[in-house]
């Protein structure tokens, strides 16, 4: 058997004693110990619900970081050229792929709010200029950081 040690519902710690009648507790206030079989994948960072014993459920993946360039080959080839073209007349366009082009920009956060709004506004003006796509599904492509 192994414990795991819990905090408001999401796993802090694991441990596994040296024998068996050996019981562990947690040094944190307020954790509580689950003891559970060695098979039981749950690990730090798992959260748990108490629903006819604990039952444990894997965090969400995080949303993916990668480089500039593997993020503008998240879109089609008319998306990026209508981007390009849309930058000279539009700001917040050339704000946000200025910032792509900086030669400082290592990797790309796709967790983040004000990178997930810049997708979905560039699709949107994207669709707008003419490029046939819809702007939600194409969101939920890119987010996936799946190079096309």
């Amino acid at each position: 058997m192994k414990t795991l040690f819990v905090l408001d519902g999401v796993v802090i710690g694991v441990g596994k004693a040296a024998a068996a009648d050996v019981k562990m507790s947690s040094s944190i206030p307020g954790a509580e110990c689950f003891e559970v079989p060695d098979d039981n994948l749950a690990d730090v960072g798992w959260l748990i619900e108490l629903v006819d014993g604990p039952q444990f459920t894997a965090p969400a993946a995080p949303a993916p970081r990668i480089g500039p360039i593997a993020f503008k080959m998240l879109f089609t080839s008319p998306e990026r050229i209508a981007a390009k073209a849309l930058r000279a007349t539009d700001p917040v366009m050339e704000d946000f792929w200025g910032l792509l082009d900086d030669p400082r920009t290592s990797e790309v956060d796709l967790s983040l709010a004000s990178v997930q709004n810049a997708i979905e506004y560039t699709l949107t003006v994207v669709h707008a200029a003419g490029v046939e796509l819809d702007v939600a599904e194409r969101k939920a492509a890119i987010l996936t950081g799946i190079v096309q």
